[in-house]
């Protein structure tokens, strides 16, 4: 479903501000500092459930305020996010509560693209590890009930094994409770995953094919402790380092996938231009296997992810995402004329906001 309207209350930069929107690609342009982005955090929001540049959610309420309401309406559908400094996160869904929050993930499917983003092929394994994890879940409601409780089992069986460091003793039976608990959820999640990145790995290597060049090879593969051996037997083989160590040293919480480019590594190898092709192939990907597994078409938010670009391949790349396979686009740029006109030269409708400077956006728009 479309997102047709926007409403945000004390949120970040916004004191008060309203957006309606009625095409499917949406442009917002203005300085740096403007509230671009922090538009598409709260699209964002409205859409899993949590911002996705702020771990700590309260720092989403405007300075000098109480609280933050975000409010959206997709095809007359509302959804609002609130949050105060006094009081947890609530999100309403035509008009109800949500008793637990995790309930609204997979109602409106959403992809972020920003310039962070490539540390997916440039970055540490919590990157690649932490966007399965947002995929999954929009797509998988046991794959979300499974993670979370094989992370709140870790993390008992971590302050654990730190507790045995001071006490030097150990509780093998307790040990025991806690990896009978972890290891089936760990094998349910590695399949998941497995089963996954194979499927991404086909479609995003034909997406590149059609972005870069049909010669090209683009392959994701991947890693995992339980590719070695089962879950039991890893957990028994490293139960003593595991000691020693005061952590949990196996399991799918350490996964990772590569990125290979023609055979060698991307991260090492790749140019800037083919590593942002390569993000964009990725993404597309999954926009396809969430429509075929939520029957949803996603909405796409890009963050000024043409800078540094040719010409020719940012067309490349809009032609790609406006060819039909996201729900609404939403894309921002600090060149209102550059954008504006790339909109024009390839004859998509679009709504055009331009943004105030902050001090300006206390009235609706």
């Amino acid at each position: 479903m479309k997102l047709n309207s926007l409403y945000l209350t004390s949120f970040k930069n916004y004191s008060r501000r309203s957006f309606e929107f009625d095409q499917g690609v949406v442009c917002i342009t203005g300085d740096n500092g403007a509230g671009k982005t922090n538009v598409l955090d709260a699209i964002y929001l409205l859409c899993l459930g949590k911002s996705y540049f702020m771990a700590l959610e309260r720092n989403l309420i405007k300075k000098g305020q109480e609280f933050y309401r975000v409010e959206g309406r997709f095809a007359g559908i509302s959804v609002v996010v609130h949050q105060s400094l006094t009081t947890s996160k609530k999100i309403i869904y035509r008009s109800k509560v949500y008793k637990k929050l995790a309930d609204h993930i997979g109602k409106h499917p959403v992809i972020l693209i920003g310039p962070d983003d490539i540390e997916l092929i440039n970055g540490h394994s919590k990157f690649r590890r932490r966007w399965m994890d947002i995929a999954l879940c929009q797509m998988e409601r046991t794959y979300l009930d499974a993670l979370a409780k094989y992370m709140h089992i870790l993390r008992q069986r971590n302050s654990y094994l730190k507790l045995h460091a001071v006490s030097k003793s150990t509780d093998v039976h307790l040990l025991d409770t806690y990896d009978l608990k972890l290891i089936p959820l760990g094998e349910q999640i590695y399949q998941y995953r497995k089963k996954f990145i194979s499927e991404l790995h086909h479609k995003a290597s034909m997406v590149y094919k059609k972005l870069a060049s049909p010669d090209a090879e683009l392959t994701l593969s991947y890693k995992s402790d339980l590719s070695e051996a089962s879950f039991d037997q890893l957990i028994l083989q490293n139960r003593k380092r595991d000691i020693i160590l005061q952590r949990s040293t196996v399991g799918i919480h350490r996964d990772d996938f590569t990125i290979g480019l023609q055979g060698v590594v991307a991260k090492m190898y790749a140019s800037q231009g083919q590593k942002k092709t390569i993000l964009f192939s990725i993404e597309l990907a999954l926009s396809q296997m969430l429509a075929v597994q939520t029957s949803k078409k996603a909405i796409l938010l890009l963050d000024d992810v043409f800078d540094k670009l040719d010409p020719k391949r940012v067309k490349k790349l809009i032609n790609a995402v406006t060819a039909g396979d996201f729900e609404q686009i939403f894309i921002t740029d600090a060149h209102p004329l550059r954008l504006n006109q790339l909109m024009q030269d390839l004859n998509i409708r679009h709504n055009s906001i331009t943004l105030a400077p902050t001090h300006q956006d206390e009235e609706a728009e």
